[in-house]
């Protein structure tokens, strides 16, 4: 099995002299472009790195659809499950080593963990309106930030800066949808709308970096922005794709219209190769959803899982995978991607796997 790395070392070098700025998107800066793949000769494929959960396996428990993962620069997976107050530790071959944290209101401990992330030199975990704990590589307790929000996603740059994308609804960040929290807890809002904000809102957005660029991607759309940081952060442009597996879905008009399973996009990677454009739709094989938010089934028979290779430069979609298996996006601070899955029993396991774009490799779908 290959080493396990953090992504962070070649990720996004944040400037802390950056002033606030407007986002200025007009119409000129909206390009349409089709999401049809453009390489007929490119292949994406996955190879499995390490598998995690399973029956009788120690720590399965923390191994859910609602899970989020990252690995941190020493090779350990982290498990946190979304609503408890627990990380679960993992070796780089999936084996079970500790947990870490508990339930409570002190110095490491949580009410209901929303997110995890891993940067160079802390581990960032987040809470439902309560903000960020900096954890050292040794688990040690470092700080604790609070701030609202229901931060499930986030990019930690090599900095350690973290970046969010969402509504954060306090009075200095109050309609600006790109957040920087720096690890001395200083909090750098930038990209004023219409000052529009939703108390309680999960962050709408998925975000990644590198240099001085950052790429955000809309949950419910497919389309992608890119904003320039310097001289200070501005929306650069934007590119709405047409895709026709994403279209094909019926989503509804509002909260109560909502039909569910729906498409959604789930995470966005940046590497040398591109962007990586993870979303899940509803599996073609199911009956629409009707809005049902409880269901007995495995999960990939709900949906089906994406994965977009698109240019950063032009918006255009390289190279696409479609599998059975839900992605649950990327671990934090590596560029694994997790996919969950359930046995016939409804026993979950994840697996991370290595996504590698192939070239005259027979044709991409």
């Amino acid at each position: 099995m290959r080493r396990l790395r953090s992504a962070a070392a070649s990720g996004l070098v944040v400037a802390a002299t950056l002033a606030p700025a407007s986002p200025g998107l007009s119409g000129q800066n909206v390009t349409s472009v089709s999401g049809a793949v453009t390489c007929a000769d490119c292949l994406i494929t996955m190879d499995t790195v390490v598998t995690l959960g399973g029956l009788d396996s120690e720590g399965a428990e923390a191994i859910s659809w609602t899970s989020r993962i990252a690995v941190e620069p020493l090779g350990r997976i982290l498990v946190a499950q979304l609503r408890h107050s627990e990380i679960f530790v993992f070796d780089r071959a999936g084996r079970f080593l500790r947990t870490v944290g508990r339930k409570g209101e002190g110095p490491g401990e949580y009410r209901s963990i929303s997110g995890i992330n891993a940067g160079p030199r802390y581990v960032h975990v987040f809470e439902y309106h309560g903000g960020r704990t900096l954890l050292s590589h040794d688990f040690g307790f470092v700080r604790r930030d609070r701030f609202p929000g229901q931060w499930l996603r986030s990019f930690v740059t090599e900095s350690d800066d973290v970046v969010l994308m969402g509504d954060m609804p306090s009075p200095a960040s109050a309609g600006h949808p790109l957040h920087l929290v720096s690890p001395s807890g200083d909090i750098r809002s930038y990209g004023l709308g219409d000052g529009s904000v939703h108390l309680g809102h999960v962050a709408s957005s998925v975000v990644t970096g590198v240099a001085d660029t950052l790429w955000s991607l809309e949950r419910g759309s497919t389309r992608i922005t890119r904003w320039n940081l310097l001289p200070q952060p501005r929306v650069a442009e934007a590119w709405d794709r047409t895709v026709d597996e994403w279209e094909r879905h019926e989503r509804g008009s509002g909260p109560g219209n909502a039909v569910w399973p729906r498409p959604t996009v789930v995470d966005v990677m940046r590497d040398g190769q591109g962007l990586w454009i993870v979303w899940n739709a509803p599996d073609p094989d199911r009956p629409p959803g009707g809005g049902i938010l409880v269901n007995t089934e495995p999960h990939q028979t709900l949906f089906d899982g994406w994965l977009d290779l698109v240019d950063p430069a032009t918006g255009e979609t390289v190279a696409r995978y479609h599998g059975d298996d839900s992605l649950l996006g990327f671990a934090g601070g590596s560029r694994y991607l997790v996919a969950y899955r359930e046995t016939e029993a409804g026993v979950p396991y994840i697996r991370l796997l290595d996504p590698t774009l192939s070239r005259g490799a027979g044709g991409g779908r």
